[in-house]
C-alpha cells in the first residue's frame, strides 16, 4: 500500500489537498501547509524541501484544471521521473511526457486517489 503521496498542482489547490489529507489520504508534502500562493520568502528552501519530499514519496499525483498553467509542478514531476517514482496525472494527458512508462493518466482526481491508495508501493529506486 502507498504510504506517502506528493501532490503537484497550482498553489491555490492547497486547501483541496488539505481536505483530502484530513479524510485519510496519505498526502505528505508540506507546501500545502506552509506556503501561500505568491508569498514564498525563501525560494531556495522551498525548492530543496519540495524536491526532498518528492523523492521520499511512494507516488506523485499531478493535477491540472482547465486554465491552470503548471510551472513548478514540472520540477516536481521531473524529480519523480528521475527517481523512478510513479506519477498519476489528472488534466495533463495531452502532454507527450505523460506517455512515459511511469505515468498513468486519469479522468478525475477521485479515481487517481482510489488507484493510488490501492497500489503497492514501488520500492526499487
Amino acid at each position: 500500500m502507498v504510504k506517502s503521496i506528493y501532490v503537484a498542482s497550482k498553489a491555490y489547490h492547497g486547501p483541496m489537498w488539505i481536505r483530502m489529507r484530513e479524510i485519510g489520504y496519505p498526502i505528505t508534502c508540506t507546501w500545502i501547509d506552509k506556503y501561500k500562493p505568491n508569498v514564498i520568502e525563501d525560494w531556495t528552501d522551498f525548492w530543496h524541501r519540495c524536491i526532498a519530499e518528492v523523492i521520499s514519496s511512494d507516488l506523485l499525483i499531478a493535477y491540472r484544471e482547465v486554465g491552470d498553467e503548471l510551472k513548478g509542478g514540472f520540477i516536481e514531476i521531473g524529480a519523480a521521473l528521475s527517481h523512478n517514482i510513479p506519477i498519476y496525472t489528472v488534466g495533463l494527458d495531452q502532454m507527450s511526457w505523460t506517455r512515459h512508462s511511469l505515468v498513468t493518466n486519469f479522468e478525475d482526481i477521485e479515481e487517481a486517489f482510489k488507484q493510488a491508495v490501492n497500489r503497492h508501493a514501488y520500492t526499487e529506486r
